[in-house]
């Protein structure tokens, strides 16, 4: 299925391309993160450096610009991503190794030598602590197919997950300017028989999420910083899938086969956040869900969302398809993991929605999330893209007001622009699009030819998206 743009109220509203199919079934609403203790075993592995236009810039999908190795070099990394998921605006943080070590006496904890033999015991003895961790001080694609698979092979497997990054990027360029106070940005793979399959997930992370990740799953309480968790690349509602052990040299491992799904009989939906790719989204923002035969012509659906309290609403359908529904979260939904229903003349859908006070995303006139920024210029014209012409941002106008969803609730809204702040002049709900927000900007000065821009609602940042700064068409 391809992406579709639809018109609401006479505006044009960009629709996100599917990531992912997955396994729908039944989940526990009272909790803001159930079915978490499924996880028992944390492994996190911190590798010297690498940044994430070396190894994954021709990732489909990935907002990267091809680097120096791809599935060639680094076949078994590529074969993780496709299998698991895979991180694509994870920005490295300072110390990353003194911040994880802080989790020790907090959590079950042990620090592995870069030799593997403990750990691979530990595995093999099925007697891994909460959390393990391991900072090779020279490790690479074999040192990390060396761990998946002690872990893979282990009776563990289907109580782990194997969370891998790099403490920096060194020398490698990277296109992606990171927000103050952030790294470079850095390769993140989420491993485990729980993740979802070939996901690549477009939430912002730093190393800080590894340890909010371990806060949240085992309730340490945390600190004032506004980092995301990993929760959103976990589907427990899936089949937990089977080990896939792998030769560390990366012999016969790329291609992967992927493996297969098993939908219950009822129906399946997959629902995400229109503009970035991730099923966390906030109250009043706009969904995507994605199926298989909804509605034919002339028919109509109805959608119901259970938030995590029990109380159930209908949210305004703004399109149904053969193959989507495009519908508007309930102002009034609670946070915590909401039920999506479905109702059509043929058929019930039921999906799962991760429900945060803000979730901030950016439309982009590629509809997948990257790529030039949908919005208007400071004269009020438009400068998405229409049939492949990209309206530059006129220089003589430095205020642009974006169009996103998932911040309105924010206390607090920031912009970054080619990692400099830019003053915000407003941010609000449109008066007509339900689910539609709008951020206002002043452009710094001194910009030339294109600028990657991020909105900071309440700490928590959205997608990167690109300005195209001149005058005409692109």
């Amino acid at each position: 299925m391809g992406a579709a743009k639809q018109i609401v109220h006479g505006k044009k509203i960009q629709c996100l391309t599917p990531i992912l199919w997955v396994v729908l079934g039944g989940a526990m609403l009272a909790a803001e993160r159930p079915h978490w203790d499924r996880v028992q075993h944390f492994v996190f592995v911190l590798l010297p450096e690498a940044g994430f236009d070396q190894y994954f810039g021709g990732f489909e999908d990935s907002e990267g610009q091809p680097g120096q190795w791809g599935p060639k070099e680094v076949p078994n990394l590529w074969a993780y991503a496709e299998l698991y998921t895979l991180q694509d605006h994870f920005f490295a943080s300072p110390e990353p190794a003194t911040m994880m070590r802080q989790l020790a006496g907090r959590v079950s904890w042990r620090e592995y030598a870069g030799d593997l033999g403990e750990f691979a015991a530990d595995c093999k003895r099925d007697t891994l602590p909460a959390v393990s961790f391991l900072a090779p001080a020279d490790g690479d694609m074999a040192y990390v197919t060396r761990v998946v698979n002690a872990v893979a092979g282990s009776p563990a497997w289907r109580r782990s997950a194997v969370f891998v990054s790099w403490a920096r990027a060194g020398a490698a360029p990277d296109h992606m300017i990171p927000p103050p106070g952030f790294g470079k940005r850095v390769p993140s793979l989420v491993i485990s028989p729980w993740t979802r399959v070939a996901y690549n997930d477009h939430r912002v992370y730093t190393h800080a999420s590894w340890v909010r990740t371990v806060e949240n799953r085992f309730g340490l309480g945390h600190g004032e910083d506004a980092v995301a968790d990993m929760y959103d690349p976990f589907d427990f509602a899936q089949q937990p899938r089977e080990p896939v052990l792998m030769d560390p040299a990366g012999v016969g491992t790329y291609p992967v086969t992927g493996q297969g799904q098993v939908f219950p009989a009822s129906g399946w939906l997959d629902s995400v956040h229109r503009s970035h790719g991730t099923w966390t989204v906030a109250p009043g923002a706009m969904v995507i869900g994605y199926g298989d035969r909804f509605v034919e012509a002339g028919e109509e659906a109805v959608v119901w969302v259970t938030d995590s309290s029990g109380v159930r609403r209908r949210a305004t359908v703004q399109y149904a398809g053969v193959s989507q529904v495009n519908y508007v979260v309930p102002e009034g939904t609670t946070t915590g993991l909401a039920q999506v229903r479905i109702d059509t003349a043929r058929q019930r859908y039921d999906g799962f929605l991760l429900v945060e006070r803000v979730s901030p995303g950016l439309f982009t006139a590629t509809q997948k999330g990257q790529g030039p920024a949908d919005g208007e210029s400071e004269t009020g014209s438009t400068f998405a893209c229409v049939e492949a012409r990209c309206f530059h941002v006129p220089l003589q106008g430095r205020r642009v007001a974006l169009r996103g969803t998932g911040l309105r609730l924010a206390g607090t809204v920031r912009a970054w622009v080619e990692g400099r702040e830019a003053r915000v002049v407003r941010y609000e709900k449109d008066a007509d699009v339900e689910g539609l927000d709008w951020v206002e900007m002043e452009l710094p000065e001194n910009l030339n030819g294109s600028a990657l821009v991020m909105v900071e609602a309440d700490g928590v940042l959205s997608n990167a998206v690109q300005l195209l700064l001149g005058a005409g068409l692109w």
